[in-house]
């Protein structure tokens, strides 16, 4: 048998197989590049789309604000009675309020004049 060498063959797993001074890895390190470039281009538009309300349910509230103050605050007056008219359970009526983003006082305490606010 062959006698065995004092330097090993193969180098430790924890040693570079090549020498990154040379910059043998470039083509690897500028993939990499490209890649995170991307996916940090995605996170970015996606990000945009998410928050210019691309992929979210619009606001309930939008169609009376764009009306304007006079005419957004009769057209709801006008939905809510004909949703919610005199003699009806309030239960529904807060609940479509709260929705649209108002905040309201307890059904309770509308026995002694409640209000709602936007």
């Amino acid at each position: 048998m062959g006698a065995r060498s004092a330097t090993p063959s193969m180098q430790p797993p924890w040693k570079p197989s090549t020498d990154l001074s040379r910059g043998e890895d470039s083509p690897r390190t500028a993939r990499n590049a490209i890649i995170a470039g991307a996916l940090l281009l995605l996170a970015i538009l996606g990000a945009a789309q998410l928050f210019s309300r691309g992929w979210t349910t619009p606001y309930q509230m939008e169609r009376y604000v764009r009306s304007g103050p006079r005419q957004g605050g009769a057209d709801l007056e006008r939905d809510l009675l004909r949703d919610h008219g005199p003699g009806k359970d309030a239960g529904p009526l807060f609940t479509q309020l709260s929705r649209l983003g108002f905040t309201c006082t307890t059904a309770s305490e509308w026995v002694r004049g409640g209000e709602c606010r936007f």
